[in-house]
C-alpha cells in the first residue's frame, strides 16, 4: 500500500488499502512508578493505537485485580507504544482520562506526557498523576482508563 499522504496521480487503491487505514494495533506497556515497579498480578492492562501518516491516537485501560500490588509506589508512568514516541512537545501529547473508584465514585483526569516515552494519569487537584494512594487507595476492580493523541515529531 502506498503510505497515506503519499498518494500519486495515478495510483489505484484496493479494498485492503483502504480498511487498512487507522488499523487498531494492540501493545503492552511498561507499568513502572516512583519507588517500585507495580506488579499486575490477576488484574488487566490492555492497550491499542492506531497511526495515521504522524498522527497516533492510543486507548489504554488499567483495571485492578485482588493480586496487583503497588504498595508504596507513587507517580505511575506507563509507556507509549514502541517507537511512536510524543513528538513535537511534552506539551502536545495530552489526552483526557477517567479513574474509577470502586467504592466512591469516579475521578476525571489529564493525560500527561512525562518525557517522550512515558505518560502518566492526573486525576486530583494536586497535580500528582496517580500512584498507590493517588486518587484513593486502589483496590480491586477500581480501573483507569485513557485516551491520548499526539503528533510525531
Amino acid at each position: 500500500m502506498t503510505a497515506l499522504g503519499a498518494f500519486s496521480s495515478g495510483d489505484v487503491l484496493t479494498a485492503a488499502d483502504l480498511n487498512a487505514i487507522g488499523t487498531w494495533t494492540t501493545y503492552t506497556p511498561t507499568w513502572t512508578g516512583s519507588g517500585g515497579t507495580p506488579t499486575l498480578g490477576d488484574g488487566t492492562m490492555t492497550a491499542e493505537y492506531l497511526q495515521i501518516n504522524d498522527l497516533v491516537h492510543i486507548r489504554f485501560f488499567l483495571t485492578w485485580g485482588s493480586t496487583t500490588s503497588a504498595a508504596g509506589i507513587s507517580e505511575w508512568r506507563f509507556t507509549f507504544p514502541s517507537g511512536l514516541n510524543c513528538g513535537q512537545s511534552l506539551f502536545e501529547c495530552i489526552g483526557s482520562a477517567n479513574v474509577h473508584d470502586a467504592n466512591v465514585g469516579y475521578y476525571p483526569g489529564v493525560v500527561i506526557a512525562v518525557s517522550s516515552t512515558t505518560f502518566g494519569v492526573v486525576a486530583n487537584q494536586s497535580g500528582n498523576t496517580i500512584g498507590a494512594a493517588v486518587p484513593m487507595t486502589w483496590v480491586s476492580t477500581d480501573k483507569v482508563g485513557a485516551m491520548i493523541t499526539y503528533r510525531l515529531a
